[in-house]
């Protein structure tokens, strides 16, 4: 599961990155969530299948955990509330 920040809004460190105008933290987060070599550091015992749902399953987390304060469903929606565009590139 993604971890949340801020518990009342479900806020992850994408939302975070996104308020405080952090595109370069946000990229760093999701270029290390995509990364399977992460994923076999943390599981080294699990096959490339279950290491590549895991892979899918995080980032999918992490891109799509809502907002519960505006029921904004995806991140880029969030991201354009706040005029952050620069973390969406």
């Amino acid at each position: 599961m993604a971890f949340e920040f801020q518990v009342g809004f479900r806020y992850n460190a994408l939302h975070v990155c996104a308020m405080k105008n952090q595109a370069e933290i946000a990229q760093l987060l999701l270029e290390t969530l995509s990364n399977a070599g992460f994923y076999q550091l943390l599981y080294p015992k699990d096959s490339q299948e279950v290491t590549n749902q895991r892979l899918d399953h995080m980032v999918d987390l992490y891109l799509n955990m809502p907002d519960k304060g505006v029921s904004t469903c995806v991140i880029e929606s969030f991201v354009y509330d706040f005029t952050q565009v620069d973390v969406t590139s």
